[in-house]
């Protein structure tokens, strides 16, 4: 069975899918994925430890802190409020709840 996905949304994946069509974009195919696949993916409290630790967004110069609180992986920047990020993917987060308009991920290479 599909997941029930409102008619905007459906409009999003036509058009992206469209893009995608036209020039295959990895920025893209993320959105798709935000817009798909989010809540379908889960992983143990166990398994978010492996991503734990501090990045530096470097076009930004800004340190992201990652850690486990109440099983839940949440991402720390000074200055802004803490978001959870959820697995969408292997490898692939995104902030809980944030604006759906702007894919807001996280990757893992």
């Amino acid at each position: 069975m599909l997941p029930k996905i409102k008619k905007d949304s459906l409009n999003a994946i036509t058009n992206y899918k469209k893009a995608l069509a036209i020039k295959n974009d990895i920025r893209t195919q993320n959105k798709i994925l935000v817009l798909t696949q989010s809540g379908k993916y889960s992983l143990a409290p166990a398994e978010l430890g492996k991503y734990a630790g501090v990045y530096t967004l470097e076009t930004y110069k800004i340190d992201v802190i990652l850690e486990i609180i109440e099983g839940k992986l949440i991402a720390k920047v000074v200055g802004q409020e803490d978001d959870e990020m959820v697995p969408i993917a292997k490898d692939i987060f995104t902030v809980k709840k944030k604006n759906k308009n702007k894919a807001i991920l996280l990757l893992f290479r």
